[in-house]
């Protein structure tokens, strides 16, 4: 599998959500019948706490997923830049990264 790169920006205090469509290296979806996913926040890589996304799969024959994180969640983090990955287990325990990427956490201004 390749790892598609992607950065994202969220709000603290905002619900965010995010699709992702993977492919194989042939440019097919990446049947995700039999994969657990997983992925997690980190302001650096080898970082012990994290904030996790949740994964949805919204079509695991066209290799759809969505990453959310509630309000909740984002209020908790300090604006700045972070990073992520999306971890794939196969029915077979083998373990990949998906995608991986950086994210900016903004921190509004207004409140009403």
């Amino acid at each position: 599998m390749s790892v598609y790169v992607r950065n994202l920006t969220l709000d603290t205090h905002s619900d965010f959500s995010e699709r992702f469509e993977l492919m194989t290296a042939g440019d097919q979806p990446l049947d995700l019948s039999n994969y657990t996913i997983h992925s997690q926040i980190r302001k650096v890589a080898s970082s012990v706490g994290f904030t996790s996304m949740t994964v949805g799969i919204t079509s695991a024959a066209d290799g759809e997923l969505t990453l959310s994180i509630g309000s909740t969640d984002t209020g908790s983090m300090k604006p700045g830049r972070y990073v992520y990955d999306v971890l794939a287990i196969s029915g077979t325990n083998t373990r990949s990264i998906v995608v991986e990427g950086t994210v900016m956490v903004r921190q509004g201004i207004t409140t009403n």
